[in-house]
This record gives C-alpha cells, sequence and structure tokens, in this order.
C-alpha cells in the first residue's frame, strides 16, 4: 500500500501523533510516545506486515498494533486481528494489546462489524478517522500530500509544486484496483 511508508515516517519522526489519533493532549501524548519505540515488523511465516507497532519500553503497558486504511477493506479488522495474534504467537501471548484501525474517513469502514463488535466495545480494537482530527490531518498531510503531486492526482514522487491544503488526505479515496483519485 502506497501510504504504509509515509505512516511508518510519520510516526518515525513524530511518534507523538499516534497518541493524539487515540485522543491524549499534545502534553501527554509526547509523554506517552517516549515510553514506547516504534517500528514496522515483518513476520515470518505467512507473511505479514503491520503498518506498526508501538513497543512498551516499560512493563505494564499495552501494545498497540497500527494499521492505515485508505480504502475500503472488508477484511480489514479480520488482517488486523491476524497480525495481532501471530505477533503474541511468536512473542509473548500475555501482553496486553490494542489494535488501532487510522481510516482517512468513516467511510472506509467496513459496514459488516459483529463478529469484531465485542472486541471494540472491550476496547482492543478502536478506530479512529483522520478527517475528523484536524492537527493529526495537518501532520499527516505534509506526508501524504507530495504523493499526490503528480498530474492528476495520481500517487507518485511530487513533480511540481505542493497544494498545501491541510487534511487533503481526507479529500482522497482508493479504488478497489489500487487507483488513487483526487476528490475536489
Amino acid at each position: 500500500m502506497i501510504t504504509d511508508p509515509v505512516f511508518y515516517r510519520l510516526f518515525e519522526t513524530s511518534p507523538e501523533t499516534f497518541f493524539l489519533v487515540l485522543g491524549l493532549p499534545a502534553d501527554a501524548a509526547r509523554d506517552m510516545a517516549a515510553r514506547y519505540q516504534y517500528e514496522a515488523l515483518e513476520f515470518k511465516t505467512t507473511a505479514h506486515r503491520l503498518d506498526g507497532v508501538f513497543l512498551p519500553k516499560e512493563a505494564g503497558l499495552p501494545l498497540y498494533f497500527l494499521e492505515v486504511q485508505f480504502y475500503p477493506l472488508a477484511n480489514v479488522f479480520a488482517g488486523l486481528l491476524a497480525k495481532i495474534f501471530t505477533f503474541l504467537k511468536q512473542h509473548d501471548p500475555a501482553q496486553p494489546y490494542v489494535g488501532v484501525v487510522l481510516f482517512d474517513t468513516r467511510a472506509q469502514e467496513p459496514e459488516a462489524l459483529g463478529p469484531y463488535q465485542p472486541l471494540m466495545d472491550a476496547g482492543f480494537i478502536r478506530r479512529y478517522y483522520l478527517d475528523e482530527m484536524p492537527e493529526v490531518g495537518q501532520r499527516a498531510s505534509r506526508f501524504v500530500d507530495p504523493l499526490f503531486d503528480s498530474p492528476g492526482g495520481k500517487p507518485g514522487p511530487g513533480n511540481g509544486a505542493r497544494t498545501g491544503r491541510a487534511g487533503q488526505a481526507r479529500n482522497r479515496r482508493c479504488s478497489a484496483a489500487g487507483r488513487f483519485d483526487r476528490i475536489d
């Protein structure tokens, strides 16, 4: 997915942004980010690639598994859980965890939540929407906008002046074929 490296860079260089997504105030987000080490992991066996995992540096804190989803994908929660449980199986199955899905907009979220609702209600899966978070959207747009500065709004390295509109990431969608279109 083209957005994965972008969000890797965002959370690698500004890990407090992740905790802003979770709703923490800026000072608390910075403090919490200092307590974690961010990595993008790939598992052996069937390749499961995580968009990111925040590994606690101290005991008692949960692991945060991150999935960034900018196009509709019916099995996004099943995929996230497969990655989480594969990680726990290979590492410490007793560790507390939280799975976080960062959607571009609510429209990207699957409608059928039934099998996952109990995990959401219990706080094991949390959903956030970039277009509903202006501060986070502005930070993310610094990384996402250059992907769409090429002719026709197609993803790729920027080849001209940036548009510079904050929150522009929320105005994009990805079709099932993986092609990005700009929605103005």
